[in-house]
């Protein structure tokens, strides 16, 4: 399979690119670190020989894999397998997954990969939610959580690069009547179990959503709204020659009503108000 360790950039896949892996695709694997960066193209895992249409992020112990994708596609073409192993063979791997410009489809999800003789390995699914969310990972027949239990660990990670929605977000679809084995150790530092709460800010937003595994159609990794508070900005800038230059940062928490901005020779004032609690 393709295994992109000897790079000493990241492999970048950019729109118009195509990456066909036949048999077992890796990144990093053997002791080393492989990154892929996804903006555009196809990257598709295919059938060939006994490891047919796998992807590994983190591949065999030692091996640390990162995969972020943000635009173009994520596939595979497979009879069987077209295994998408975030933590492959007691490898150590993480998928970002970055706003909603990409299309992710595989048949099988395993985080990280289970096995007898793998221990200390571990997977991230990592994702930052734009305004309308994230795009979710497709799944067709199989999601598997954490399949080692102690000797392994199932990590989920949620931020924003824009305002989060006020909606509710799926991250994992899980498509068919099949149910997601196990669980997350951890979403956001604390544990993923099932209404565990995530807290996300950006934008001037923060959203406080639920996590379940029984999401979306019943059975999709998601984050049920919860509520959202604006975040407060005060104003601070350059008055020189009036309202200049701001920056929007607010270091307190109470918000300032501008009574009076102005400018006069060798003097440059901003008369505020404090208003109490204007966002509790």
């Amino acid at each position: 399979g393709f295994n992109p360790n000897f790079l000493t950039d990241a492999l970048k896949v950019v729109d118009g690119g195509q990456l066909l892996g036949t048999g077992w695709m890796r990144v990093g694997s053997n002791v080393t670190t492989g990154t892929v960066i996804q903006t555009g193209g196809v990257v598709k895992v295919q059938d060939g020989g006994s490891n047919s249409a796998k992807l590994g992020i983190g591949d065999s112990a030692g091996g640390i894999g990162f995969y972020t994708i943000s635009g173009g596609t994520l596939t595979c073409t497979s009879t069987s397998n077209g295994i998408l192993n975030v933590g492959a063979r007691g490898g150590v791997g993480t998928l970002t997954v970055v706003g909603t410009g990409a299309t992710i489809q595989m048949n099988k999800l395993n985080v990280p990969e289970s096995g007898s003789s793998y221990t200390g390995h571990s997977g991230t699914l990592e994702f930052k939610l734009g305004a309308n969310g994230v795009s979710p990972i497709g799944v067709k027949t199989s999601v598997a959580l954490d399949g080692n239990g102690d000797k392994s660990t199932a990590a989920l990670v949620v931020s924003a690069i824009d305002t989060p929605p006020i909606r509710d977000i799926v991250l994992v679809d899980l498509q068919g009547t099949g149910v997601i084995t196990g669980f997350f150790d951890t979403v956001n530092g604390a544990p993923a179990t099932e209404g565990a709460s995530v807290v996300v800010s950006g934008g001037g937003r923060t959203c406080t959503y639920a996590l379940t595994y029984m999401g979306g159609t019943g059975n999709d990794i998601a984050l049920i709204y919860k509520s959202a508070k604006t975040t407060p900005t005060s104003l601070i800038g350059d008055f020189e020659n009036g309202m200049t230059d701001w920056d929007n940062t607010w270091e307190g928490k109470s918000v300032l009503s501008v009574g009076t901005i102005g400018a006069t020779s060798g003097a440059h004032s901003l008369v505020v108000t404090p208003v109490k609690n204007a966002f509790s």
